[in-house]
């Protein structure tokens, strides 16, 4: 799913909880890709707001610890 595309359709009624791919940026990615999708996600929303920003599941044992951290640092660092 299109998190750009829903927010757009439903943003304005319902709130969000998640976006930070638990099978895929998580285990996958670099933490710069993790920073890059968490403030993406949050540039999506703008002052509208509506998202709990997170992993869209526990992380499983195989995500790194540099991405967690990087996620982390993320949430902290966003202020557009």
């Amino acid at each position: 799913m299109d998190f750009g595309e829903i927010h757009g359709k439903y943003g304005d009624r319902l709130s969000f909880h998640g976006t930070i791919g638990t099978q895929t940026t998580m285990p996958f990615g670099t933490p710069e890709q993790v920073r890059a999708e968490v403030f993406r996600n949050l540039d999506i929303t703008g002052k509208k707001g509506g998202l709990l920003v997170s992993p869209t599941h526990l992380p499983e044992p195989e995500v790194p610890w540099e991405n967690i951290r990087a996620y982390i640092q993320a949430c902290r660092d966003y202020t557009r």
